[in-house]
């Protein structure tokens, strides 16, 4: 019980691999060597082989890898970054999003419809967040969910559909709420909290994540 399930799994493919014959990048001994090792352009086909046949990288990322790494070498990414740690900081600059925005498409990795909304918003999310691990953290946080939804909605990023679902469920919750000597409308009120009762009353959303099994516990009664 000392390593995690997905740790475990990569620890037992690589043990197939040296069984195999198979040696690490390089001859590297440890996971910081291989790191140190990998983090050269010149050995990344080299480690991209390795972690290919470990069954380390899903296909989508392999694909995009490929096509990247032979640029990396030549020099020709967004200011030349030469990881993708270095790649994520230079194109976190604002300065650099047009750049950035040219490469990604040009790759395939940002579609038509992502180039839109990125040069719509200036490339910045809710809170003027930049980039995905920013704005999921930013999101996470359940006084900016109001934010991050209302960007949703005012930008495009949540489907008709989810919305119009949505309503429909917040509709379904302001209908049992609406007769409050029935057992479910107690039970939906001492749930929600006052606060959220009353948004839910006057047509507005609640974003508090947690109450979605406390509701959910209230039906099943």
């Amino acid at each position: 019980g000392l390593v995690g399930a997905k740790d475990l799994e990569d620890m037992q493919k690589v043990s197939k691999l040296l069984k195999e014959g198979e040696k690490f990048p390089g001859g590297c001994k440890s996971k910081s060597q291989c790191e140190a090792y990998c983090a050269k352009p010149d050995n990344m086909e080299t480690c991209l082989t390795f972690a290919e046949k470990a069954g380390f990288i899903p296909k989508e990322e392999l694909e995009m890898a490929k096509k990247v790494i032979p640029l990396m070498k030549a020099g020709k990414t967004p200011g030349g970054c030469q990881s993708k740690e270095a790649c994520d900081t230079y194109c976190e600059n604002p300065d650099n999003l047009d750049v950035c925005v040219a490469f990604g498409e040009q790759m395939g990795a940002i579609s038509p419809k992502e180039v839109a909304m990125i040069k719509k918003t200036g490339g910045k999310g809710p809170g003027d967040c930049r980039g995905k691990k920013q704005c999921e953290a930013f999101c996470q946080s359940p006084e900016n969910q109001e934010t991050c939804f209302n960007f949703g909605k005012d930008n495009g990023l949540i489907p008709p559909e989810d919305l119009r679902k949505m309503e429909e469920g917040m509709g379904f919750i302001r209908d049992a709420l609406g007769d409050e000597s029935t057992e479910l409308a107690q039970c939906l009120s001492e749930a929600l909290g006052p606060d959220n009762v009353d948004r839910i009353k006057n047509g507005q959303p609640i974003f508090d994540r947690g109450l979605e099994e406390k509701m959910r516990g209230c039906f099943e009664q």
